[in-house]
């Protein structure tokens, strides 16, 4: 039982990542692109 949960909340902590990383990438090139207008 501890291990299932502990594979669950690695889990939910390499998801967060992956989508604060995601969330951050769009940011950066919409803000990029608003602003430089490339």
């Amino acid at each position: 039982m501890a291990s299932f949960t502990l594979s669950l909340f690695k889990f939910n902590l390499l998801f967060c990542l992956f989508l604060g990383e995601s969330l951050a990438k769009n940011a950066f090139k919409y803000d990029k692109s608003g602003v430089m207008k490339n």
